[in-house]
């Protein structure tokens, strides 16, 4: 596939687009296309009925056609592909149960599937045709997103402006535009492409209208060009193009990156709670806590889920929910239908997310914090410090519990530091999350030392251990370690009765897995208040306790923790 076009992104994205093939195109990537349609379809079904949709439908009668080449899934009537993508792709969005693209962070499905599905139908095009040009839709609109980076995600729905480029696109590829085509279908698409965030403050049903609208306006951009209609050559990048006024970190490099060699389509994500993505990590770790702990609602005092600024910036504008579509923005609410139903689905939302009583006690439990970039700015700190020959006070951190004031800036100030340089990867990367993981990155960090150590506040400094006082530090606290382990091991073996550990040591011994020092240590402990072990006999004890969880004898490690 030649790619000797103009040196500009714009146009080179549009090359590619007109030239691929189905053949050219890995059978994973096909067989992960038709899992997204399967997919996208359970969303759109889902969002039947939904009011907004319904109102969005009746704006489709009125306006448009009785009858139709295209079929309105909701309500299985038909009529012209344009009012079929408008309801299509308003219904797609409406359960939040789409799927997710978290470099770009945005719903491909929802917009793209509803306008080339609806054009495909009226054009009799084959199932090939559709998959190459969904995929090519998903390649346009993830490299878009990320061109347009996070500065864009803070103030505009992602979904609403870089997926109608993808639309346009994607209906421009099954209606056989050529490259100038493409990048006249992708230059109108991109002068009307919209959304603002603004409606999570007041539950507006403004997210289904994005959608509805940038897949309409994506179709309508392919056909207008189809007919000779001319749009900006350089909409994405040029001086007064879609970045220079929505985006103030766009990387023009990221419009091409991996071009044919990385397939952007297969690093979409399924979603498995009917929520904001931004909620997922979160649930997914209480879910799994409470079902190992065997925790309930009332167990749990507080819950903080530490999440990045993207996340803050769109579950921040909810407190208290008014509806069950903002309630799926509200991460107390999200992690309450986890904690009270173990599950948030469709279901759950629609009985529980308002009304429910103990998912309205547990959402007050629940409070976010934006999590410093630790790994990185820990270890770029960590060398600073190793470079003076001094060392963090660990143990002072441990000691009070919790994160001195003087410390909390200079990670403040090294996340940053961190992150300023991260979001910025070399020529040909785009994927941050892969950038972060290789050797070069880290490299590249320890070149910026001098920076971060020069804009690190004097207090930090002072509170720095010399190496002579870390192996003190270092010293005592094996020593307080090791008084604090025997404590709890005493503790532990003292609260289970002798009858108990005369079970495990019969269970065990008929499995031979006891050594011959567990035995004479657990004949102690049967005896046990006439005998009692010593700590190093306790410890042990405690881990004839764990062989007795490995075997499987679960009774006798439930009622140990019951004790």
């Amino acid at each position: 596939m030649s790619l000797d076009t103009a040196d500009r992104p714009t146009a080179r994205l549009c090359a590619f687009i007109a030239e691929l093939e189905f053949e050219q195109i890995p059978p994973r990537v096909v067989r992960f296309a038709k899992g997204l349609m399967i997919d996208w379809l359970g969303s759109t079904l889902a969002g039947k009925g939904a009011r907004q949709v319904e109102i969005i439908d009746g704006f489709a009668r009125a306006m448009g056609p009785a009858d139709g080449p295209s079929l309105v899934i909701p309500t299985r009537r038909r009529t012209s592909p344009y009012f079929a993508a408008m309801v299509n792709a308003a219904a797609s969005h409406v359960v939040e149960q789409d799927d997710v693209h978290n470099g770009s962070v945005f719903h491909p499905a929802a917009v793209i599937f509803p306008a080339v599905l609806a054009v495909a139908e009226a054009e009799g095009k084959t199932g090939r045709e559709i998959l190459t040009a969904c995929i090519a839709g998903y390649e346009v609109g993830i490299r878009v997103g990320e061109f347009l980076g996070r500065s864009h995600y803070q103030i505009f729905h992602t979904t609403g402006t870089a997926v109608t480029v993808a639309a346009a696109a994607a209906v421009g590829k099954l209606i056989g535009l050529g490259a100038a085509g493409i990048n006249h279908a992708l230059g109108s698409a991109s002068t009307q492409a919209a959304g603002l965030w603004e409606l999570l403050r007041d539950a507006a049903d403004s997210k289904q209208l994005h959608t509805a609208r940038a897949a309409a306006n994506g179709l309508c951009a392919a056909f207008l060009a189809r007919d000779g209609f001319k749009g900006a050559a350089q909409i994405l990048e040029g001086k007064k193009g879609m970045a220079a006024g929505m985006s103030s970190d766009a990387v023009p490099a990221r419009l091409t990156d991996g071009l044919g060699s990385r397939w952007a389509t297969e690093e979409t994500s399924f979603k498995w709670h009917a929520s904001c993505r931004h909620t997922h990590p979160a649930a997914d770790a209480l879910q799994l806590l409470m079902r190992r702990e065997g925790l309930g609602p009332d167990d749990i005092a507080e819950v903080v889920t530490q999440v990045h600024q993207g996340a803050i910036d769109v579950l921040g504008a909810v407190d208290i929910p008014q509806t069950v579509h903002q309630a799926k923005f509200s991460m107390g609410t999200v992690l309450g239908l986890i904690a009270v139903n173990g599950v948030a689905d469709l279901d759950a939302f629609e009985r529980q997310a308002l009304a429910d009583a103990g998912v309205t006690r547990f959402r007050s439990k629940v409070r976010m914090e934006f999590e410093i970039d630790s790994l990185y700015a820990i270890a770029s700190l960590n060398d600073v410090c190793r470079r003076l020959g001094k060392s963090i006070d660990h143990s002072r951190v441990w000691n009070i519990q919790a994160i001195p004031p003087t410390l909390r800036e200079a990670l403040t100030i090294a996340a940053k530091h961190v992150n300023d340089d991260i979001v910025h990867p070399p020529t040909g990367i785009s994927n941050i999350s892969e950038w972060c993981k290789k050797d070069q990155c880290w490299t590249r960090l320890q070149g910026t030392l001098d920076k971060l150590e020069a804009a690190l506040p004097d207090e930090f400094f002072e509170d720095l251990l010399s190496l002579e006082e870390q192996g003190e530090e270092r010293k005592d606290a094996k020593v307080t370690q090791k008084i604090d382990n025997g404590i709890e091991a005493q503790k532990r073996v003292f609260d289970i009765p002798a009858h108990q550990w005369r079970t495990i040591m019969q269970e065990l011994g008929r499995k031979r897995v006891l050594t011959p020092r567990e035995t004479g240590v657990l004949q102690v402990a049967v005896q046990m208040p006439a005998k009692i072990p010593t700590e190093k006999q306790c410890l042990v004890l405690i881990g004839v306790l764990e062989k007795a969880r490995n075997e499987g004898l679960v009774a006798l490690a439930a009622e140990e923790e019951d004790a």
